[in-house]
């Protein structure tokens, strides 16, 4: 399939999709009920003529239940991350990680470890002998 039939088959089922949320605010329409900060918002923007403020509502009620939907998924999608956290949470409690222990005397209980722990306590008591040393000299001088 080529990348052409690709992007048409998406715009397709992007306007069937529109297609259903249109009809969906049509039958709220038909059906009486009107929200009224839909309406309002429609009759101000054509000046109080009722004709094109139903149509203008019809479009604004479309992008309406087209955020409803969108709100309605999120807080779902919301809901199953939490239950996957509580679920990995819940886990972890009944099958906890094993202790790692840490032998006295090691450069771990310290949190270093490696050569490089290693080569810096040589350093540091480097430094302390030559310190000790000068102090030392400083005195006889």
């Amino acid at each position: 399939m080529s990348i052409f039939d690709q992007i048409k088959d998406k715009l397709v089922a992007d306007r069937k999709v529109d297609e259903a949320y249109f009809a969906a605010a049509l039958q709220e329409f038909q059906s009486g009920h009107i929200r009224p900060g839909i309406m309002a918002k429609a009759l101000t923007e054509c000046r109080g003529d009722q004709n094109n403020a139903n149509a203008i509502y019809l479009r604004m009620l479309t992008a309406a239940i087209k955020d409803d939907v969108y709100i309605e998924q999120r807080a779902q999608q919301k809901r199953q991350e939490s239950m996957e956290r509580a679920k990995a949470k819940l886990e972890e409690m009944n099958h906890p990680s094993p202790p790692t222990t840490v032998k006295p005397g090691t450069h771990h209980e310290f949190g270093r470890s490696g050569i490089w722990a290693t080569i810096w306590d040589v350093i540091v008591i480097c430094f302390a002998v030559f310190f000790v040393y000068g102090l030392i000299m400083a005195n006889f001088s």
